[in-house]
């Protein structure tokens, strides 16, 4: 038996890359948004998805945070429809 579900959820994502690293006197970490293309991100995808998109009503609906030892952490809104196996 197959069951659908939908959901609407913050996908944070949390890696580090060291090249990335800052010395930063003023800045605790850096809001990287507008570097969302340039920069590498995670190839995620879920198992069983029947649809999904991300959030990008009127901007992208996103959070790309970069911290002085290159932690990196990437949130987004997710909506998608999923089957239950």
């Amino acid at each position: 038996m197959f069951e659908d579900y939908s959901l609407n959820m913050f996908l944070r994502q949390f890696w580090r890359d060291e090249r990335l690293s800052f010395v930063g006197k003023h800045n605790k970490s850096l809001n990287l948004n507008s570097m969302r293309q340039r920069l590498w991100t995670p190839d995620l995808y879920f198992i069983n998805e029947k649809a999904g998109n991300f959030h990008t009503v009127t901007t992208p609906n996103l959070l790309l945070r970069l911290d002085p030892d290159g932690s990196i952490m990437f949130s987004q809104n997710y909506v998608g429809s999923e089957m239950l196996v």
